[in-house]
């Protein structure tokens, strides 16, 4: 990755996470990381999660993510009522 690469942050909550049981937390949190899994070029470089929202980060530039990400929700919805997305870009900064 060069000098001024991007990388774009996907914040998902996971709507209704309050009223699930564990079993459909864990295949709520599943579809949801398959879903965002497609933005950019591949499996994101890395994948947070905290109760009901779980952070993807991808090397890719945030207009592209954003195309990307529009096209996915409205093919496949966003999930589950109640579900919130946040998309945040930014420079990769230096290797380490």
């Amino acid at each position: 990755m060069g000098e001024g690469a991007q990388i774009t942050c996907v914040a998902l909550g996971i709507g209704g996470w309050e009223r699930l049981n564990t079993p459909e937390r864990i295949r709520a949190r599943a579809e949801a990381a398959r879903r965002m899994g497609r933005i950019g070029h591949g499996r994101p470089e890395a994948m947070l999660a905290a109760g009901p929202t779980l952070v993807f980060v991808h090397r890719v530039e945030p207009a592209a993510a954003a195309v990307t990400l529009v096209d996915a929700l409205r093919r496949h919805g966003a999930g589950r009522p109640g579900t919130r997305v946040s998309v945040t870009g930014g420079s990769a900064g230096p290797r380490s």
